[in-house]
Order: structure tokens, then sequence, then C-alpha cells
């Protein structure tokens, strides 16, 4: 395995794991539960983490491609996930 192909394989499952963070913030925040804080705090800082990671392999993979096209449905990629992480939840 290349280490583009190498790159991308550890990136989505990065983003599998960052999905499921979301999805337990979301379901974290429906319910309302205090005694959850701590949980919620957790996560949060596990998600904040995640995007580092994924942002420094988006970054490698960029230096890896060749093509101007891949270059920017990779970028366009990053932006959809990092969007959504900055509006759902916002820095301190």
């Amino acid at each position: 395995m290349g280490d583009l192909a190498k790159k991308r394989k550890i990136r989505n499952a990065h983003r599998g794991y960052a999905t499921k963070e979301l999805q337990t913030i979301e379901t974290i925040i429906a319910e309302e539960s205090e005694n959850e804080i701590t949980l919620l705090q957790d996560t949060k800082e596990n998600l904040a983490e995640t995007m580092k990671i994924l942002g420094t392999l988006t970054e490698e993979i960029l230096g890896l491609l060749e093509k101007e096209k891949d270059i920017e449905h990779e970028i366009a990629d990053w932006n959809k996930i990092s969007t959504r992480h900055q509006k759902g939840y916002p820095k301190d």
C-alpha cells in the first residue's frame, strides 16, 4: 500500500470516529442531562484532537497528490468536515 492510500485509509478511520463522536454529542444535547456534562466535555476534547489529526492527514495527502483536480476535491472534502465541527460545536 502506497503512502497516499495508507494516509487516506487512516484518515477515513478518524473520520468515522469523528462522526460517532458528533452523534454522541448530539444525543447528549438532545437529552439535556446534567449527569452527562463530564461525558460531553471528554467527547469534545476527543473530537478536537481527532480534528487536528484529520487536518494533519489532509495536509500530508495534499502533499502527495499530483493532479490539481484531486487537490481541489480533497480541500473541499476537508472543508465539509471542518465546517460541520465548527458550526455545531464552537470553540471556547
